[in-house]
């Protein structure tokens, strides 16, 4: 709770301070994201249903010939690369959710004209944030989606967020129907 209520108290001190310097709304949203990432990726293998399985993934990753069932190659890629660099499973969680909270973040603040800083963060960290730590890989692939929302919005190009939902459909097959 006191992760959840400071994460809040710092994204409404960041919507304050928005209309007044953009400089240091960023170190708010600094701060939101070093508090997210350390409690996401350095929380036991217990927390979350799949983080064991997840750590375990990242360490046999290396092992070309272990059998990771239906897992989308995308994902099978990303662990096999970075797991021959650190093989600890424990930094595999913590890469991760690096990744996703950066994603969410960065799409919050690239849209910081039109959404309100607090309510976007307090969502996120109220209703997606707790399911973030079970549901790794979907997290991942909707966060890069959320990331590559602009060039809907902001490009109107099609083309290129089809591309992107292609990739993340090699990270989880659940973003072909986001």
């Amino acid at each position: 709770i006191f992760i959840v209520v400071s994460a809040c108290i710092f994204a409404h001190k960041s919507q304050a301070m928005k209309a007044v310097s953009l400089k240091a709304s960023k170190v708010y949203f600094v701060f939101i994201g070093i508090i997210l990432v350390l409690l996401s990726g350095l929380r036991g293998e217990k927390v979350g249903a799949d983080t064991l399985q997840y750590k375990v993934m990242w360490e046999y990753a290396r092992n070309s010939s272990y059998d990771f069932g239906s897992t989308e190659p995308a994902f099978l890629y990303i662990n096999k690369i970075f797991s021959s660099i650190v093989p600890d499973g424990r930094f595999g969680v913590f890469f991760f959710s690096c990744v996703t909270i950066f994603l969410v973040l960065s799409s919050i603040y690239k849209f910081k004209y039109r959404v309100n800083f607090f309510l976007a963060i307090s969502a996120f960290v109220c209703i997606f944030f707790l399911q973030s730590l079970n549901l790794i890989r979907i997290y991942l692939a909707a966060s890069y989606l959320l990331y590559c929302f602009s060039f809907l919005i902001e490009q109107e190009n099609v083309k290129k967020y089809a591309l992107c939902v292609c990739i993340a459909s090699l990270i989880h097959t659940s973003s072909l129907v986001l």
